[in-house]
């Protein structure tokens, strides 16, 4: 009887062991994937700030403050809010601030999961 109840007491700690090293490794694994993705779209956002910053000095809009705003949602979703400031945009007509907001959105990354709102001040 004694063995008996060693026995169960030993199996249910191996197997209590092997589930959590289990669930360990199926962690690990969400985890590294969650990093390369998120690795992947900052190499994306730093590639679309540099281009947006190169265009707007091309047009006349040196030092621009360009801040990306990142919002991920629980679907993994994500919506970007742009801000650029430059003195030089209150001299603009709205006519024009569209059309500087159209000619930076053809910068964005393509992702059906991404929106962009650009904001000029």
């Amino acid at each position: 009887m004694k063995h008996t109840k060693g026995f169960i007491i030993l199996t249910s700690f191996l197997v209590f062991i092997i589930a959590f090293s289990i669930a360990g490794t199926v962690n690990s694994k969400e985890d590294k994937n969650r990093k390369v993705k998120e690795s992947y779209y900052q190499e994306l956002e730093q590639v679309y700030v540099q281009e947006m910053r190169e265009y707007l000095d091309g047009e006349g809009f040196e030092n621009s403050g360009v801040m990306l705003t990142r919002i991920v949602y629980e679907d993994e979703s994500r919506e970007y809010q742009i801000s650029i400031h430059n003195s030089r945009f209150n001299k603009l007509t709205e006519e024009e601030k569209a059309l500087l907001i159209d000619n930076l959105k053809e910068k964005e990354f393509k992702n059906d999961n991404c929106s962009f709102v650009h904001s000029l001040s």
